[in-house]
Order: structure tokens, then sequence, then C-alpha cells
């Protein structure tokens, strides 16, 4: 039985229309990182501009310097309903529904995107309970990772266009913030899915501003790439980059990952292993381990163990022993070292945090890119920081370029995400399994698939 969305809270439509911040269209200017290495590609340049947005970007990601979209503004049409997934209320537990919904006509400075794939993202679980300051409270729909085109616009020339949706969606590219690679610190900052719904429905209703252009090669129907494992570097890819990127990892590094099998970790093996030349060591649940496919799941990491059950935060020494042995067999017997150069967390849970600091060799960098729920403490010696001389750092996702240079990795084949495809009405399903962090790889959602030239909707 089809359901229709009928709002159990004014705040639902004022929550939409708060996207309308700014009408300028100087969005995501990318700052160029300060590390420069050979892996880091030249994706300065920016994003703003109107109708030109595509064109400003680097003529490598393969954008077109047109794009006939005549045949597109005559065939295609956008219902007024669409199947979504919302939390009509939101709480302590995931209350998320599969439902008709309307399409909202865009606004000044708006568009409609229709979404062909989406992420799921840990976060989205988070975003859906609470609620957190700022997000809606009621009638809210996640997801942060999609990618389609523009399918109605004030604008005829955005019409088709692809693009692409982030959790970052607009900043300044002018503040400290933004010009120090923090663009998730800026002040006038605007994000999916807390200033304007998410992409778990069927027709996204955005600002222009607040997307990201997406070169043609993405959609390409040559089957050789489905278009969908790109949105794997929406967010979690790009956050699995820059905290490597923090961690100057190097040729040889010895790098330990905890919450490898997961959608932030088995990515940041796999650009720690094939584009950064580092040997990586796997800490997670002994029945991810168990579930990962032999060929597959050796393409982001050397060695895997087992993550403790952690009492405090006390780690428990066979386990110590077991990764300080992997980490000098890695290194090889002539290092004057046995641990970890690098240690970086992914995971989401409490356990996973506990410890892992003594991993770190003398003058080693620990980065946390996962944060589980709630109030959470790292107990650390000052005096062992400091002694040892040990590096903390977090990171989160980052900007568009990181987005675009995951991206490269995926085309020319020197990653392959794993990816577990799943329909829209198994959203809420899929979000229950990532609460229980009964996830491996990236869990990716066909919403409409590619588009149908040649089709009405």
């Amino acid at each position: 039985m089809m359901e229709t969305l009928v709002s159990v809270c004014p705040m639902a439509d004022s929550m939409n229309n708060r996207a309308e911040k700014s009408t300028s269209i100087i969005s995501n200017v990318p700052v160029k990182d300060s590390t420069a290495d050979p892996t880091n590609l030249d994706l300065t340049g920016g994003l703003g501009g109107d109708a030109n947005v595509s064109q400003a970007l680097p003529k490598r990601l393969g954008l077109l310097e047109t794009l006939d979209n005549s045949h597109i503004q005559q065939r295609v049409s956008v219902p007024s309903t669409q199947w979504g997934v919302i939390s009509p209320l939101i709480g302590e537990n995931l209350n998320l529904r599969y439902q008709q919904i309307p399409v909202r006509d865009p606004e000044e400075g708006e568009v409609i995107v229709r979404i062909a794939w989406t992420g799921i993202c840990r976060s989205d679980v988070t975003f859906s309970k609470g609620p957190y300051s700022g997000f809606p409270k009621c009638n809210h729909i996640a997801g942060h990772e999609g990618i389609g085109h523009v399918v109605k616009s004030a604008d005829p020339s955005r019409i088709g266009r692809p693009v692409g949706i982030r959790y970052i969606g607009y900043t300044c590219g002018f503040c400290t913030y933004c010009r120090s690679n923090l663009p998730e610190q800026c002040a006038e900052q605007m994000n999916a899915p807390k200033h304007y719904n998410g992409t778990f429905q069927q027709f996204m209703t955005v600002p222009w501003s607040c997307l990201i252009p997406l070169p043609m090669w993405v959609f390409d129907s040559d089957g050789r790439i489905s278009p969908a494992i790109y949105t794997t570097a929406m967010c979690s890819g790009a956050a699995a980059l820059k905290a490597i990127r923090t961690a100057s990892v190097a040729v040889g590094d010895v790098v330990v990952i905890n919450g490898i099998a997961g959608g932030i970790g088995h990515m940041a093996g796999q650009i720690a292993k094939h584009v950064f030349g580092a040997k990586v060591v796997g800490v997670d649940l002994v029945w991810k381990i168990n579930s990962l496919i032999p060929d597959q799941s050796q393409s982001f990491y050397d060695r895997i163990v087992a993550a403790p059950d952690c009492k405090g935060d006390q780690m428990p020494p066979k386990f110590f022993q077991t990764l300080e042995e992997m980490c000098s067999d890695l290194r090889g017997s002539s290092a004057d070292t046995r641990l970890a150069d690098v240690v970086i967390n992914c995971a989401s849970t409490d356990q996973g945090f506990a410890g892992f600091e003594n991993i770190a060799r003398d003058g080693g960098v620990i980065v946390y890119c996962g944060v589980p729920r709630g109030e959470l403490e790292i107990p650390i010696s000052l005096h062992n920081l400091i002694e040892r001389q040990l590096t903390i750092r977090g990171t989160l996702m980052g900007g568009p370029e990181a987005t675009y240079e995951v991206m490269e990795y995926i085309r020319a084949g020197r990653i392959k995400p794993i990816t577990t495809e799943i329909t829209l009405n198994e959203v809420p399903k899929g979000m229950q399994d990532l609460l229980g962090c009964r996830g491996i790889g990236k869990l990716v959602v066909k919403v409409n698939g590619q588009l149908p030239w040649g089709e009405e909707f």
C-alpha cells in the first residue's frame, strides 16, 4: 500500500527552504594540498562560475567542453511524487519508512537532480538519530554520497549535467579554513542532509551551488566500470585519502588500519597500498575477517588480525605481540623499529580506540577518522605523548578535490572498492545493519540507475 508523506512538523518545509543561503554560484574552490607528493593530482582551479561550472574543472577529468542537451530537455519529465526513505520523527532509535513523498519544485538557485545511485555512510545512521543540532527533527531524508543528472532547472544549460552530492555541498572558498584545507570548518558551509534533504529519494531538490560537476565518463555505459562504484569517492574514499595524506604516508611505511573491512577502512587500505606504496596491517572484527573473499580482500591489506575484546584502555598483550610481529615482518629484519609508522583508526565502536597509541613507533602518527556515537575520550599519558614524540590527528572527509582524485584512482584501476548494491526500499535494513556494525565495504543504493536517454520517466 502506498503511503503519502503528511508533514508532522512545520519545521520541515523551512529546513528545505533554508538552503537558499546564497544564490551565487561560487562553490567549493579547491585548495591544493600543501603536502606535495607524486600521487597529488593538480586539481586546483576552482568550481566557481555559473553556466561554466563543469568547464572550470581540470581537463584531465574528461569533462566535455559543451553538452548538447536539447534531446534531454524534450524527453525528460519530472513526476510530482516519488519514492523515498524518510524519518517522520527523529528519536533515539532509527525510524525509517520507505514511502511516496512529493517532489519539491526548485526555487531560485535550485535544481532537481535525478539520483542514479547513492552510497550509504554510517554517518547517515547518526544523522537519522538524535536529533543533532541544526538537523531536521522530522521528515528527514538522509544520504550524501549520490550521483545523478540535473533534470529540472530554470537555466536550460544545466539540464543533463552529471553531478555529485557530498556531505559538504557549499563552502565559501575564501575563509582561513577553506584555504587551509579544512572546508569542514567553514562557517558558511551547507550540507546534505542538514540544510536540505539528502539522496535517499528518487529526485532531490538542491541548490546548484551545493553540487559538484562530474566528468561525463562517470556514466559511460561500456560495461567496464559501473557508475555505482564512483559513489564511494563522494565521502568514504575522500575521507580515506585525507586520513592517509594527513599521516604523510610514504613508500615502504607500515600502516595499521583499524576497521579495515569498513567503508572508509578498506579504501584507506587500497589507497595506502596501491597509490602510496605502503604496507598495510588490517584490524577488524573476527566475523568480518572470516567473511572476506581472499582474492578481493588482499587488495587492501598485507596482513590482518582480529580485533581484541578490550576492557577499559588496556590492549591484550597477545594482540599487541601479534601486531608487533606483523609490523616487524613487513618492515624486514634489518629495521630498527618493530611498530607501525602510522595508525589509522576507522572503527565505529569504542572498542576500536583502546590502547592503539601503543602500536605506533616513537615519532609515529595516529589518525582518527571514525567516531562512535556519544562522548568518547582517548586515554593517553601526556608523558608518553611527549617522550615518544607522537602525533595524533583527527580528520574528516575533505573537499571535492579528494573526491575527484579517488575517482581517477578507480577509473585507472588502481583501487577497486568493495560494494554491495541494494535497492531504495532496502535502505532501512541497510541502515540497521550499519548501526550494528554488520557491513563490509560500501553499501550502494540503486535509486534510479542509468538515465534512460530515449525514454520518459
